[in-house]
């Protein structure tokens, strides 16, 4: 389970490109992690004879963020709230905070490997993203490099108002992290790319943008082991985006 508690964002100075207009945003926020982390299957092995050695099998402190290898096999899954505040030039007062229900997973593959997944939605906006990483580890430092494809989906219809729209989009990331001896820090920089995007009011497309790219951000966050299979991290998050599906409505 996933328990995001994020403390206000701070807001710079709204850019304008090219008649898109974006924002650039400074966000901090403290989550509390509990992850569920299980092997899908395992083999019972005869104990060893008496004398032998035995290596420390013992489950690694649980991490989601941090990029690290997964076992293969092993399931991470974290489930929670957020909330996105966004900039007053972006959206009217009683529209700034955007909070969202949240399903992150991360499934172990071999060679370092992971599959990615989220699902977040607040009934007016509904995302659900799927993707591939790839995880090294060298001592203390980790790496990784990703790649996802998500969906959302907007609608909102009310007494004469009834919009609704609707995107595909594209995340290239790559994080790097280092271990200390009591938590992980790391750090990750990500691009969104707008494959298709359509906006309608009432049946009548609006507006639409195909093969753009829709903004970056950039993430740090420290994790470190909280309770038995739990964990703990606080992320501070600086983005830019011309298209926020936050903020379609």
């Amino acid at each position: 389970m996933f328990l995001n508690l994020p403390m206000p964002c701070i807001w710079n100075r709204p850019a304008d490109c090219c008649g898109l207009r974006g924002c650039a945003t400074l966000c901090w926020g403290v989550a509390l992690l509990l992850l569920l982390s299980q092997p899908l299957a395992s083999q019972p092995t005869a104990p060893p004879p008496p004398g032998t050695a035995v290596a420390n099998t013992a489950t690694p402190d649980p991490i989601l963020l941090t990029p690290r290898p997964i076992p293969s096999g092993d399931v991470r899954a974290a489930v929670g709230a957020s909330i996105t505040i966004l900039p007053r030039i972006v959206a009217e007062e009683e529209l700034r905070q955007v909070p969202m229900v949240n399903l992150e997973l991360r499934y172990g593959l071999p060679f370092g490997f992971a599959a990615t997944g989220r699902v977040a939605s607040n009934v007016i906006t509904n995302l659900a993203s799927a993707g591939a990483e790839w995880r090294g580890k060298l001592g203390r430092f980790s790496a990784s490099a990703g790649y996802s494809v998500a969906y959302w989906y907007g609608f909102a219809a009310f007494e004469g108002f009834n919009v609704d729209a609707q995107s595909w989009l594209t995340f290239p990331a790559i994080s790097a992290g280092f271990d200390f001896d009591d938590f992980h820090l790391s750090g990750r920089a990500e691009a969104q790319f707008v494959t298709f995007r359509s906006s309608a009011t009432e049946g009548i497309e609006t507006g639409s943008d195909r093969n753009v790219l829709g903004g970056y951000a950039f993430t740090t966050t420290l994790e470190q082991p909280f309770w038995g299979s739990t964990g703990a991290f606080i992320a501070l998050k600086v983005y830019y985006s011309r298209s926020m599906y936050q903020s379609w409505l």
